[in-house]
């Protein structure tokens, strides 16, 4: 869609914005959060969808394969997702951010309205090996 925020773009938003650390003369360490609700459709015929399933694939594409994420389309969100849960490329813009492998720390799902919501930490793996990265 053209004008519309596509999730490679997000990806690279947010590699744009850990280059930007990375350039910074001191090392700095950095936390990176974002808000966009999972799977969720709260208007016409499917309100009150969500689709677990998806949302537990999503976070573990997003762990350890989120380069599958960037290839999907504005419509494959919203066929497993739901029709607001396109939201979830916000998440992409805060893992391109993030470079190299991590862990998940701690994860809290929940579905306390129409629209499935978790917290994630994540935390990077041995950041001292990452090619000299510096962001923690």
């Amino acid at each position: 869609m053209r004008g519309s925020l596509t999730a490679p773009l997000a990806s690279r938003a947010g590699q744009a914005v850990r280059r930007a650390v990375e350039s910074y003369p001191e090392v700095l360490n950095v936390v990176v959060v974002v808000t966009g609700g999972l799977s969720h459709q709260i208007h016409v015929e499917l309100a009150g969808f969500n689709n677990t399933d998806w949302d537990m694939e999503f976070l573990e594409l997003l762990q350890h394969d989120p380069q599958a994420l960037t290839r999907m389309t504005q419509a494959d969100y919203v066929r497993l997702g739901g029709s607001e849960s396109f939201e979830q490329i916000m998440w992409l813009a805060m893992r391109g951010a993030v470079e190299g492998p991590w862990h998940n720390v701690h994860q809290n799902y929940y579905l306390a309205t129409t629209t499935a919501m978790t917290a994630v930490l994540y935390e990077v793996i041995n950041p001292s090996d990452q090619d000299n990265s510096l962001i923690n």
